[in-house]
């Protein structure tokens, strides 16, 4: 993290922070893929720093930015392997690996999860619920429908963590298993992504916002022919 001092940088910019010290990071650490914006090494001062951010934005680059007190802390990801990094140390904590997962997997929402500022796994699973949902209006996009579930599944498979807060299964079974049967179309499609004896195994997350009634009625998507 960079303590104050970040003369002429405008810090409402993240992509601003990135330039300021782009000469301390090497290349990507898994594709070695490098910052590049010696095209505006004829700039000075404030002009430099904010033609130095446009280079870095034009390249694909994506920036999440956390203010805390007098630190400055900006979350830097890969344009080609969407690798995370913390600017200063260059380390991929492995607790944000989701976020780095998400980015990879749904690239035309990263603006979406950075304006809704999506910090933790329940905050950018609030926004994939909304938008999981939307994708069963027509047209379907089935796509996408595969890519959220297909997410949904990685995240789980990723190790426990103690903190329930942290916890990638936990935050799936609330923030999307259980209102997956709340939207038609989605419980009418779940026989497609689930079996039978998966939706009894998990009969507790299923049923929670749907009660037992609701719970019945997932069951009988397994009935029709």
């Amino acid at each position: 993290m960079f303590e104050n001092g970040l003369t002429d940088v405008d810090t409402s910019d993240p992509y601003q922070v990135c330039a300021k010290f782009y000469l301390y990071l090497p290349p990507c650490c898994v594709c070695d893929t490098s910052l590049d914006i010696e095209g505006c090494f004829h700039l000075d001062g404030a002009e430099w720093f904010a033609a130095a951010a446009e280079y870095i934005k034009n390249q694909g680059w994506q920036c999440m930015p956390r203010r805390e007190a007098n630190i400055y802390d900006v979350r830097l990801w890969c344009p080609k392997c969407w690798s995370a990094r913390i600017l200063d140390d260059q380390v991929l904590q492995p607790k944000d690996l989701w976020r780095a997962e998400a980015y990879k997997r749904f690239q035309e929402f990263v603006r979406l999860f950075n304006e809704c500022k999506c910090d933790t796994p329940y905050l950018l699973w609030f926004q994939l619920r909304d938008v999981f949902h939307e994708a069963y209006e027509a047209p379907k996009n089935t796509d996408l429908i595969q890519r959220i579930y297909d997410y949904a599944w990685w995240c789980i498979d990723q190790p426990q963590e103690e903190n329930l807060e942290d916890d990638l299964t936990t935050c799936i079974s609330v923030a999307f298993f259980e209102h997956i049967s709340q939207t038609e179309a989605a419980l009418e499609d779940m026989p497609n992504w689930f079996t039978r004896e998966d939706v009894t195994r998990m009969k507790y997350i299923f049923s929670y916002m749907v009660s037992e009634e609701g719970f019945e009625l997932i069951l009988k998507q397994y009935d029709k022919s």
